[in-house]
């Protein structure tokens, strides 16, 4: 039996369109978001959700990421601080100011995506991949680390401690 990729999220063959023009539900499962923009709501849970080209606007305080993978996605300037994400894999996004402030992150994955002037203070990353990644200006500070590799990431005038 082949062993399964650890970093792999687990995404449905069949996942259910999101047509609605508002976040309503408290918890979203197997769904699709494609070319709209999402506002915070009171959502608490993402599991097994595929997102292409969204633009993520306002507080996502405490967010749950479960088996997501974000393609092309916009996070600028988006609260996400102390929220858990598992198995997420970031593709191509812009994420600039975004704040994962206390936030934990397992087995998570960012390729060619633009996190500059984040800020991931007191975070929790572990089994962590980023590549061809942007970080510049950056605030790292008393972030724990554990099982991250970092290839081709640019930390110009990041901060850590």
């Amino acid at each position: 039996m082949k062993k399964r990729n650890p970093y792999e999220p687990i995404i449905q063959a069949d996942l259910d369109v999101y047509k609605a023009t508002a976040l309503d539900d408290y918890k979203y499962l197997e769904t699709l978001f494609e070319d709209c923009t999402l506002k915070a709501m009171d959502v608490h849970e993402f599991n097994t959700c595929v997102f292409k080209r969204v633009r993520f606007e306002g507080d996502f305080s405490k967010v749950s990421m479960i088996d997501c993978i974000f393609d092309h996605c916009d996070f600028s300037n988006t609260l996400m601080n102390q929220g858990r994400f598992h198995r997420v894999l970031f593709e191509s996004c812009k994420s600039l100011g975004v704040n994962l402030d206390r936030c934990v992150w397992t087995y998570v994955s960012l390729h060619q995506s633009n996190f500059s002037y984040a800020s991931f203070s007191d975070s929790k990353l572990t089994d962590v991949k980023v590549f061809e990644t942007s970080l510049a200006h950056s605030t790292l500070f008393a972030c724990q680390l554990k099982q991250v590799e970092f290839s081709s990431v640019d930390f110009n005038q990041s901060r850590f401690k």
